[in-house]
């Protein structure tokens, strides 16, 4: 049990499964951002979890921004969520770098995560 989030590039073919790009265990402070983003796009669920963001240029660029300034939400949501540690930020700067590859390949890509 906890916090598992998951970036997807998604098929265009409705008949073919999206793939996975990227997962993290237990980001919260990664997951409180996408929160934000959520909501800041009109979300209306009201628990955030299994929703989906779009991850495009203006969310990529704001999480860049979130972390050269290191100003990442913090979020501690308890048991579930864990706490944000030195691997996930490494493990983040190498999701932007493919994330931004796979939107200079056309790609679509989506946020989702489960707890």
């Amino acid at each position: 049990m906890g916090l598992d989030q998951y970036v997807y590039v998604i098929n265009p073919d409705p008949q073919e499964p999206s793939a996975e790009l990227f997962y993290w265990r237990k980001h919260p402070d990664l997951q409180r951002f996408m929160e934000q983003k959520y909501y800041e796009r009109g979300g209306t669920a009201t628990e955030f979890n299994t929703e989906e963001v779009t991850v495009d240029d203006d969310v990529l660029d704001s999480l860049e921004l979130a972390m050269r300034t290191n100003t990442l939400p913090q979020n501690e949501g308890g048991f579930f969520f864990g706490m944000s540690m030195y691997e996930d930020t490494e493990q983040t700067w190498i999701f932007l770098r493919k994330a931004r590859a796979a939107l200079a390949d056309g790609k679509q890509l989506i946020y989702t995560s489960w707890w």
